[in-house]
Order: C-alpha cells, then sequence, then structure tokens
C-alpha cells in the first residue's frame, strides 16, 4: 500500500524522489509497493499551452513541444539538478517541487511562461496546487522512480491527483499571478531542440495514450495485463522500438534551431547568441564526424546515450508511449485498445506520424545530466489526447445514463 503521508519523517520529506528505491524493468511500473505518497508540504506544478491543438494544426507543434518542455528546464535550473518528480506531457508538463522554494519557484515559471508568449505568441498556463490540498480531497499522489539505463531516472506517478491539478489549473485554481519577469536570463538554460525529427524506420511513430479505469491497485493491475500483450505485439526493449535511433539521427537546420533556441531563452545580443549556438552545432556536428573527444567534450559518447535517456515511455496516471510500429503493429495494437475499451476497462488515443520530435534539457555531458523529451510529430501525445478525451466524455454519459436507468427502476 502506498505511504501515509502523515507517517513520511522530516528527511524523506527533503529528499524523498532520491531516496526512493529505483526499479529498471518497465513492466514493475505496475508494482504498487514501488510508489510513495509524495510530502504533504510539497507542491504540485502544472503547466498547459492554452490552445496547443490550434497551434498544433497551424504547424508549431516543435514550438509547442519547446513551450511545454519549459517547465521542467526552469524548474531544473531553481532546483539545480533534475532530481525531482517530473513528466513531460507534449502541450506541458508536471512536476513535485518543495514548497519551501514557492517564491524561486513561481519567479521562474513566470519567467518561462514570459519567454514561452515573447518567443513563440504562445500562451503558457502556469499553477502551484498544494499536495495537501490534494490528500483533503482525496487524490494523492504517488510517486515511482524508473532508473533509465546509463543514469538518470524519471518519476512515474500513481493515484488520480496530477489529473485533478490539471483540471484544477485549467480552471484557474491556484494560478501563479503574472507579473514583470525579472533578470531571469537563464532560467531556461539548457533547454534545446537542435536535432530535425526523428524518421520512423518501421513505418509510423504511434504516440500512444491509454488510461486505466478505476484506481489505484486496480488500475495497476489492469495495466500490468496490457502492457504484457503490447510487450508481445512490439517489444518495447528491442532497439527498433525506441524513435530515437542513432545511425538515423541528424541535426537540424543550424540557423532555424539556432533562432528557435535564442528566441525561447531571451537572451541578448540576440544574433551574437545564434552565433554562440551554431558555433556549437558546429562543432558537435565534427566531432560527430570523427569519433573523438575535444578539451573533454565527450560529444560521440553523448549521442550514443540519447536513446537510453529519453523519456519514450512513462507513467503519470496515463500510459505514455512514443513507439516506432509498422503497420501491422499499428493495426495490432489499435485491435488490442478497442477490446480493452469495449470491456470498459481502458479508455486510450492514438495519433500516428511518420516522425518524432526530440526536445533535450542538458546540465552536463556525464553522469547522467541529460534528459531528452519524446514526441510525436504532427501533435503526437496532443492529438492522441483529442481521442482519449471524447472515449472518457463518452464513459462518462454512459455511466450517467447507466445510473439513471437504475434509478428509475428502483422508483418503478
Amino acid at each position: 500500500m502506498y505511504a501515509n503521508p502523515a507517517h513520511i519523517s522530516l528527511n524523506q520529506m527533503t529528499n524523498f524522489y532520491v531516496e526512493l528505491k529505483p526499479f529498471s524493468d518497465f513492466m514493475d511500473l505496475t508494482r504498487p509497493e514501488l510508489y510513495q505518497c509524495a510530502p504533504a508540504d510539497w507542491l504540485v506544478a502544472i503547466t498547459d499551452v492554452r490552445g496547443s491543438t490550434d497551434a498544433i494544426r497551424a504547424g508549431h507543434y516543435k514550438w509547442v513541444n519547446m513551450a511545454g518542455a519549459t517547465t521542467i528546464a526552469a524548474l531544473a535550473n531553481v532546483l539545480g539538478s533534475t532530481d525531482f518528480p517530473f513528466v513531460f506531457g507534449g502541450d506541458g508538463a508536471a512536476a513535485l517541487v518543495p514548497g519551501d522554494k514557492r517564491a524561486g519557484i513561481e519567479r521562474v515559471l513566470n519567467a518561462a511562461r514570459a519567454h514561452a508568449e515573447a518567443a513563440f505568441g504562445l500562451k503558457l498556463v502556469t499553477g502551484l496546487i498544494a499536495h495537501s490540498e490534494l490528500i483533503e480531497a482525496g487524490a494523492p499522489i504517488s510517486v515511482a522512480r524508473f532508473l533509465l539505463p546509463g543514469g538518470p531516472s524519471i518519476a512515474f506517478f500513481s493515484g488520480e491527483g496530477l489529473a485533478l491539478a490539471e483540471q484544477w489549473v485549467k480552471s484557474g485554481r491556484g494560478l501563479i499571478a503574472e507579473q514583470v519577469p525579472g533578470d531571469e536570463t537563464h532560467a531556461l538554460k539548457g533547454l534545446s531542440c537542435r536535432w530535425a525529427p526523428l524518421e520512423s524506420a518501421r513505418g509510423a511513430m504511434l504516440s500512444l495514450l491509454v488510461r486505466p479505469r478505476g484506481q489505484g491497485e486496480s488500475a495497476l493491475t489492469t495495466l500490468h495485463r496490457l502492457l504484457a500483450e503490447i510487450e508481445r505485439l512490439v517489444d518495447l526493449e528491442a532497439p527498433e522500438a525506441n524513435p530515437i535511433k542513432i545511425r538515423r539521427l541528424e541535426a537540424e537546420r543550424i540557423w532555424t534551431a539556432a533562432r528557435a533556441e535564442a528566441r525561447l531563452q531571451g537572451l541578448r545580443p540576440f544574433w551574437l547568441i545564434v552565433g554562440k549556438i551554431a558555433g556549437e552545432m558546429l562543432l558537435v556536428r565534427a566531432l560527430r564526424q570523427l569519433g573523438v573527444k575535444c578539451a573533454g567534450l565527450d560529444i560521440p559518447g553523448y549521442i550514443d546515450s540519447l536513446p537510453r535517456h529519453s523519456d519514450f515511455r512513462k507513467f503519470d496516471g496515463t500510459l505514455r508511449m512514443v513507439i516506432d510500429c509498422t503497420p501491422g503493429m499499428q493495426a495490432a495494437l489499435r485491435a488490442l485498445l478497442e477490446r480493452e475499451r469495449a470491456a470498459g476497462a481502458i479508455c486510450f488515443g492514438l495519433h500516428a506520424s511518420s516522425s518524432a520530435l526530440m526536445t533535450c534539457f542538458l546540465q552536463r555531458l556525464e553522469n547522467g545530466g541529460h534528459v531528452h523529451f519524446v514526441d510525436g510529430n504532427d501533435g503526437g501525445y496532443a492529438m492522441a489526447a483529442v481521442e482519449l478525451k471524447a472515449q472518457i466524455a463518452g464513459q462518462c454519459r454512459q455511466d450517467i445514463a447507466h445510473r439513471s436507468a437504475g434509478c428509475s427502476v428502483g422508483r418503478g
């Protein structure tokens, strides 16, 4: 069972995430004993690109992804590391952060919002919800730590707390008041999108969202059974399933990437920063081609580690994956998910595209100091969420109809 937040020691409340026992077998995400309730005095940070579906349909999906990832970069920079629970959702992100850091967190999230709007004209909604409020509402958040091959970890979340926090923020609760940003020129340091779209080797990059019905251990049991079937169809551990394949990795057009990154980070003088980023990209390209280290920079080793440092599969109450699939795999996955939905076990959303996008956050090259956020191109998770939300709404209508029918029979 999940830990009672009232019984968490002061040491756990300070470092509960890094002290979690990590696991490395993806299937183990369904083991409830690996999850621990987050401290009651921590905060849930929620960001969401408002109007993201329209922006994506207008072709601005790369800018939506970069705006969504600003949350994680800003929080990592103010907290000093990525050793806190977060999840990237394509057009936004969620994170758990210490309550005693609130002032700095509000400052950098406000800066992230300002940068996203100035760079891309996107409205980034930002909010903070006290975990204690979610606990009182009966929706505590439990966290597990999934160890990626090569060292870094990403957080998995169980419970309805993140979904409720997102609902509250979107409705206006907990919004961070807009203010004139101060000198936050390095709030988004390390955030970039310097790689071209990742072309599918199998046929399609499939963005998949699965929300199990039920709660707690019941939801995890459903997910365990479903994951076993997905593994049988796709083999998630196979390198071919991972969207990032070193042999197919190509750099983005230098001036396109350099201008976008300089705009987002808001650094000045603008063209000098663009030139600096372009020079870095040229250096990486040269060192990669030569296969050598330079001034202590192991660029070939860094690039080889990219697939292992990616979040192409994760869980935040919703299973989220971007996987490279053959047409046969795609058809089989949809058939499986449709059967499970018809049985009332899940709701899901799928979106297929020919490529995926990779947004990077780099604090350092070594010791797991970088993580790479993967989303399907042409909208990926955001477009899959359209189908998922429609199914959830349809299921809610069915549930209401069934309850009404039961009441009618009782009154008769």
